[in-house]
């Protein structure tokens, strides 16, 4: 089936921002279309994004571009999507432009081979959707806030609890319980109840001790079999003192037995501190790498034999293609890095992440706290995806 014409249209993503809406079409009109997100906190590896209304002057010329590719063949369609922007990290037509156009031709192709989006995914990486197991990601459930996405005095940008190893109707009925024995803590503490951009409680605590403290204690009184985990995001830290962050790094997992760290340290100039914390903690905690990462295949390779990191973030939106994420999926799994799909801080109601989740056979997905629509959709795409499928 041929690519017909591709549209671009501004349409209200997360708290009113304005994003772009890519829509495509093939020769018989059927369409699919994808709403791409935008990250509050951006990595200095990630792509550049468009304006919508520059973006919707580029419609016209792009579908002219792409006019009458075979929607079936994804790599010619990301290699001509790079060929018209001629820059590194598509200043030209936009990383979300190009994010939003390869998503959505997957989409329809998909529609076309009368198979759910998943199941194409999972095919693109393999060649063959007969062979699809389903397995049920974790969930990283950011039920704490601070750094850039809360207006408190927490430091480190989410405060994750994951249960092990359960359904994904089960972990989330679990999660809806724990956070709120967490929330009743805050009200018995005389806290205010107010959110992030992500969905997670954000108010002000006494520190960050205090705060991994209560969870700890919480997961112990409770008898929850969860872990505990932090996405630092270190680069948005003020004042960030290397030596001193991984001595309580290492004190974190010491005592409270964190078994989650994402961007301990900034994406460039602390690879030594990276691989001093990975040695130290001998493979016993996921080091994660976001900014680090960037989603982008050739840093997946620069990093890969360092021994700095055994997790990457998976974020379309900061590569520009669905062939680049895929091939860090890939490249990922033969280092046997485990994979977290990951949504932005700025989201939309598109589901698609759900579906790359599973068609990438992803170990966790972290898709923020059960407050937000955009977050929402994402949970019960998991959820109409496993019904499915058990």
């Amino acid at each position: 089936m041929k690519l017909k014409e591709i549209k671009i249209f501004k349409v209200l993503g997360f708290r009113g921002i304005w994003t772009v809406k890519i829509v495509v079409f093939d020769e018989n009109e059927y369409s699919a279309s994808i709403v791409v997100p935008i990250g509050k906190s951006k990595g200095k590896f990630e792509v550049k994004n468009l304006d919508p209304d520059v973006a919707i002057l580029k419609s016209k010329e792009i579908s002219d571009y792409l006019k009458n590719l075979n929607l079936e063949d994804q790599e010619t369609i990301d290699n001509k999507l790079v060929e018209f922007d001629k820059t590194p990290n598509f200043e030209n037509l936009g990383g979300n432009v190009a994010l939003g156009i390869s998503l959505a031709c997957a989409r329809l192709a998909s529609i076309n081979f009368k198979i759910p989006f998943y199941k194409y995914l999972y095919f693109l990486r393999k060649g063959n959707y007969n062979s699809f197991i389903y397995k049920a990601p974790r969930i990283l459930f950011n039920i704490a806030e601070g750094g850039v996405h809360a207006d408190n005095n927490l430091e480190f940008q989410e405060h994750l609890v994951s249960f092990k190893n359960q359904a994904i109707f089960s972990q989330i009925q679990n999660l809806k319980e724990f956070n709120s024995l967490f929330l009743n803590i805050i009200k018995r503490e005389n806290k205010k109840i107010v959110f992030g951009d992500e969905g997670g409680w954000a108010g002000n605590y006494q520190n960050e001790e205090a705060l991994i403290n209560t969870l700890f204690d919480l997961k112990l009184s409770s008898k929850a079999d969860l872990d505990i985990g932090l996405d630092i995001a270190s680069s948005s830290i003020s004042n960030f003192e290397p030596k001193i962050f991984l001595k309580r790094y290492l004190e974190f997992f010491e005592k409270f037995g964190l078994f989650y760290f994402e961007d301990p340290f900034p994406e460039e100039g602390f690879e030594n501190f990276y691989q001093d914390f990975y040695a130290q903690t001998k493979n016993k905690a996921l080091i994660v790498g976001d900014d680090l990462i960037s989603t982008n295949p050739e840093l997946v390779k620069i990093v890969d034999s360092k021994k700095m990191i055994n997790g990457v973030i998976v974020k379309p939106d900061q590569v520009g293609t669905l062939s680049k994420t895929l091939e860090t999926i890939k490249l990922a799994k033969e280092n046997n890095w485990r994979i977290v799909v990951s949504h932005r801080s700025q989201e939309t109601l598109d589901n698609y992440l759900a579906d790359l989740a599973i068609g990438a056979e992803a170990d966790f997905v972290k898709f923020g706290a059960f407050y937000q629509g955009e977050r929402l959709a994402k949970y019960n795409r998991l959820l109409e995806i496993e019904s499915e499928v058990l």
